[in-house]
């Protein structure tokens, strides 16, 4: 401690904590053994050997977490880009300047009605920059913001004023589209970065010298920082109307009459620099423009038109306006009313403004070009800018003037308004003007917005030479559209691969449809942008957080209350803060689908940053999906089960819904009581494993379950009444362990329930189903085993021609080596039985049914091949296998294709060795679409195919389908893609994890399940139809 007055503040800080470290390790050296002293002690040796370790130990100390919770070695793993500032020396400009962009976060602000894109104000700048050179000064703060501020690195928006702490004044970047990249010693960026040397915060080269105890010299630079410690000059010109009247009559006025006065006379005298200024753009640029050799002469005129657009028209109706106001004020010293004379010229003083406004971004664009490309006009805007006339001001500066004059009207009017007596006529004028000038503001900024968005595609699309990925033509950006947006862009950095470990830049484009991921090249000083990536829909883009802990990470689709996801972006503000990897903080940008390009991770500089981005995307997808969507999501549970005990099925039963599960089939008592909680009410009726497939025959009230290819019959009088009402007697809450923790199950009560006994043989078919508290044999019974699935449908019987009979067919599907057996059941109608017997109980004769009375053998049929999907139509049963779609004949049990062999417009189906066959709907006009994994077409009965130049090809690899006219639903394990079924049009997309339908080919509700990715949770809802 002695010799740290002879160090550097840094260096005395570091040698203070490593003492209290091995302070600490003192103080518990009495509570361990010397074994585990030695292992703890171990890994600081090593540490402490090496300086440059030592620097890295002390830069990840520097992060907010308590000492004893940390050992040497889980400080050695800890990353230390946070710390990395700590070793910027704040005197070298280029090190501030290079930190202060990477980490300044621009966004769009308002100043006096005009909006300005990435812009900052001055404040958070101030902020920035005294958190990086490590100082509570802000003044300090200030001049080395004004050294960068000098050398044009940033600038005021309206190119006015030097930096200032104030939350009103606004400043962007030079050039505000691009970030640095993080190679900061390469020869490009030394030439972007401003270069110098910043005196006082030089550290002084006396070995005595502390911040504190400043050394001999005069010129010490920590003397010179004292000196300058409150020293923060202001040149504002002092203009005051009270000294150009006598004092006589200043006796004669009140104070608010004076101040009055004072503020019409500042709106003149401003007026009148207003077009003094323009009056020197004519004459020092205009002119001079027009008649020198640095333009071409072919061209000279048109450049100059396009440079300073209507200028020279703003200039003459403003000089109308002064000129009234200015014999106004020679009339009387004491101006009495100046609201008429705005009244009089608003209208034709203020249009112009809008024209300009509209074109200023197009100015400033072809100044830039023309300079960046141009050595001698380069030079000839130097020579003019330097001239003692243009008064140190750029001509970009000069241009801007003509908006930010708009903008001040209303602040002038606003403040002599305030000074107004209410009987006085500019307290009814004044706020007329105030009102039509807000109107040219509005007007203003709608037109410079389209203008700057209108620009920026243009250069997008001349840049974009390369329109080419993987040597594939990319269509369909039509970045010329008048429809066509940017919604936000910016650059991200890419890790750098093989033995390259530095990071890259990619300019990131966020338009109103897609996203894309460009990178820049230079030829010949010209910027050319090339596609990184395929560009990415934004209905089929995914975004997710990577550094997040596993059960933290996110996938971020729509908002989940009003488009039908589980997710949201503002669900990241409740993670826990994260460290920064020495590239960044990682972004990952899903690009979902067959055609996707999958997953990059890119890395934005700070967290703010990186917020922004999420949130921008997501609130405008948010906004375009909301106006879209025709399904929205219904929450049924997302906390009763999870990853293990997954949802595999579903079946409705009146307002009741039966699940089926790995562990079980459930109940949940109401799906139409949305205000109780989503896991109210889900009662286990069955534990019975692996449950696959579940369907309900309302008329005999039996479930069938597919469990493990095992299929059962299962009567469900005990849980309804006649009404089918859940009957809430027959269970009771038990403290059974939950598939989770927080939930609990409700088992049938034993009192109504009586345990069973069975035959041996049945006992080892349906071991696994029967527990102490379910239910007697003669509930549930084994219908048959190696089910592959089964299918529930009505049919016409047209075996008697003269009298065709609809039936209700089960049929269960049944493979081996060559064909399935579709082996279809009939349920038994016992109305005619009822009639001859009279029942004791109706419950108690449904319970001591046997199934094999309900359901009756109707006939077997026979596909070859494997089936893998039923439907229903009228008097046949269409079959998917691998040889495509096949319909049976009820009566004949004749099978044929269903697409038409003889049509030649089906060879393309038969040249494809991966398409498979999922569904077929019926269209109400009559046609039938024929839904493959890859594709989807219409047929007519005679399985021709019609439209042919009609086609859907699938986004995903969908595995089942569900029909909701007007609208086709493809399940992809990680989106839903929803299309109009007469257009084919992609209408809408609910992104998600792990998504399957539950119940394929519904009638009425679609019911699905997705993995939460957070909790683990499996979360099932319904899709309901937005009428």
């Amino acid at each position: 401690h002695e010799n740290n007055s002879e160090l550097s503040p840094a260096a005395a800080f570091r040698n203070n904590y490593y003492l209290s470290q091995q302070q600490e390790d003192d103080d518990i050296e009495k509570k361990v053994n010397s074994s585990r002293l030695l292992s703890k002690l171990a890994p600081m040796r090593a540490k402490l050997s090496k300086k440059t370790n030592l620097d890295l130990l002390w830069q990840s100390s520097t992060l907010p977490l308590r000492k004893s919770a940390e050992s040497p070695s889980v400080r050695k793993k800890r990353k230390d880009f946070e710390g990395s500032d700590f070793i910027l020396y704040p005197a070298l400009l280029s090190k501030v300047a290079y930190a202060f962009k990477e980490n300044m976060v621009a966004s769009t602000k308002s100043k006096d009605s005009i909006t300005y894109h990435e812009v900052f104000d001055g404040r958070d700048a101030v902020n920035k920059l005294a958190s990086i050179i490590k100082t509570t000064d802000r003044n300090l703060a200030i001049l080395i913001g004004r050294a960068l501020d000098h050398q044009k690195f940033f600038h005021d928006v309206n190119y006015e004023n030097r930096l200032r702490d104030s939350i009103n004044e606004l400043y962007q970047f030079k050039d505000n589209t691009e970030k640095l990249s993080t190679d900061s010693v390469s020869l490009n960026q030394t030439k972007e970065l401003p270069n110098g040397v910043f005196t006082l915060l030089t550290d002084c080269y006396s070995a005595t010298c502390t911040r504190d105890s400043t050394c001999y010299s005069v010129l010490c630079p920590r003397r010179l920082t004292q000196q300058t410690q409150n020293f923060l000059s202001e040149e504002n010109e002092q203009r005051l109307w009270i000294n150009t009247v006598s004092k006589s009559t200043l006796n004669n006025l009140s104070s608010n009459e004076m101040r009055r006065q004072e503020n019409i006379f500042e709106l003149i005298y401003t007026e009148k620099d207003f077009v003094d200024d323009l009056i020197y753009v004519e004459q020092n640029w205009i002119a001079t423009l027009l008649t020198h050799d640095s333009i071409p002469a072919d061209r000279s005129e048109q450049f100059v038109k396009d440079l300073f657009w209507n200028l020279p028209k703003i200039r003459q109706s403003n000089e109308l306006l002064l000129s009234d106001l200015l014999q106004r004020q020679q009339q009387d010293k004491i101006v009495n009313q100046i609201g008429d004379v705005f009244i009089a010229h608003v209208s034709t003083v203020f249009e112009p403004f809008v024209d300009y406004g509209s074109h200023q971004v197009i100015s400033k664009y072809i100044f830039e070009t023309e300079k960046a490309s141009n050595v001698a006009f380069a030079k000839l805007v130097e020579t003019i800018e330097r001239s003692p006339k243009s008064r140190k001001l750029e001509l970009n500066g000069y241009l801007t003037k003509p908006t930010t004059r708009l903008g001040r009207y209303n602040l002038l009017l606003r403040e002599i308004l305030k000074h107004t007596p209410k009987d006085h006529p500019d307290h009814t004028s004044i706020p007329k003007v105030m009102h039509l000038i807000n109107h040219f503001l509005e007007r203003v900024n709608e037109e410079s917005g389209k203008s700057e968005n209108k620009l920026s595609l243009q250069v997008l699309e001349k840049k974009l030479s390369f329109k080419k990925v993987n040597n594939q033509e990319i269509g369909g950006l039509d970045l010329l559209s008048s429809d066509r947006k940017i919604i936000m862009k910016g650059p991200l950095k890419r890790k750098g691969s093989g033995n390259n470990t530095e990071a890259s830049e990619l300019q990131i484009y966020v338009l109103d449809h897609c996203l894309l991921i460009i990178k820049s090249k230079c030829f010949d000083n010209f910027e050319n942008y090339k596609l990184y990536k395929k560009p990415i829909p934004l209905a089929l883009l995914a975004i997710s957080l990577p550094d997040q802990a596993k059960r933290s990470s996110s996938i971020l689709p729509y908002n989940r209350s009003s488009t039908g996801s589980f997710y949201s972006s503002g669900s990241t503000d409740f993670l826990p803060p994260v460290i920064s990897n020495k590239n960044g903080y990682p972004i990952s940008f899903i690009h979902l689908g067959r055609q996707g390009s999958g997953t990059i991770t890119l890395y934005a500089s700070t967290l703010a940053s990186r917020r922004k981005w999420v949130d921008t995307i997501e609130k405008y997808r948010h906004s375009i999906m909301e106006k879209e969507r025709v399904f929205q999501m219904m929450d049924i549970s997302d906390q009763y089960f999870n990853s293990f005990n997954k949802v595999n099925c579903a079946a409705a039963y009146g307002t009741s819904m039966m699940i089926g599960c790995d562990h079980g089939v459930y109940l949940k008592k109401s799906i139409l009581n949305r205000d109780d909680d989503d896991d109210e009410g889900i009662v286990r009726i069955l534990s019975i494993d692996k449950v696959s497939q579940i369907d309900i025959l309302e008329g005999p009230k039996l479930l069938l379950i597919l469990a493990d290819k095992i299929m059962y019959t299962y009567s469900i009088d005990s849980l309804f009444d006649r009404n089918n009402n859940y009957l809430a007697s027959n269970f009771v809450s038990t403290s059974i362990s939950s598939p989770s923790s927080t939930t609990k199950i409700q088992t049938i009560r034993e009192s109504s329930i009586k345990s069973s006994t069975s035959s041996s043989a049945e006992s080892h078919d349906s071991k696994s189903i029967f527990t102490k508290t379910l239910c007697k044999k003669t509930m549930i019974r084994k219908l048959s085993s190696n089910v592959s699935f089964f299918k529930v449908g009505k049919v016409f019987d047209k075996t008697s021609p003269t009298d065709p009979i609809e039936r209700t067919l089960v049929c269960f599907v049944k493979y081996n080596a060559m064909t399935s057996t579709i082996r279809a059941l009939e349920p038994y109608d016992e109305s005619q039985d009822a009639k001859k017997k009279k029942r004791k109980s109706n419950h108690l004769g449904l319970f001591m049914r046997n199934s094999t009375d309900v359901l009756r053998g109707f006939k077997d049929l026979y596909i070859p091949g494997e089936a893998t999907s039923i439907q229903y139509f009228k008097n046949v049963v269409c079959v998917g296998s691998a040889k495509g779609f096949q319909m049976v004949d009820i009566g004949s049990a004749g099978v044929q294709s269903v697409l038409d062999p003889s049509d030649e417009n089906h060879n393309f189906i038969t040249q494809r060795e991966t398409l498979k066959p999922v569904s077929m709907f019926r269209h109400p006009d009559g046609l039938i679409l024929l839904c493959y994994n890859e594709i989807a077409f219409y047929i007519d009965k005679k399985g021709r195919r019609v439209r042919t130049d009609w086609i859907i090809h699938w986004e995903g690899h969908p595995t089942s389908f569900a029909f909701h006219y007007p609208y086709i639903l493809a399940f992809d394990s990680s989106f839903i893609e929803i299309r109009h079924i007469n257009t084919g049009d992609l209408t809408q997309v609910i992104p998600g994890n792990n998504i399957r339908c539950l119940r394929p080919d519904p009638s009425d509700t679609i019911y699905c399940v997705m993995e939460d990715r957070r909790s683990g949770n499996e979360l099932v809802f319904s899709l309901k139809y937005m009428i």
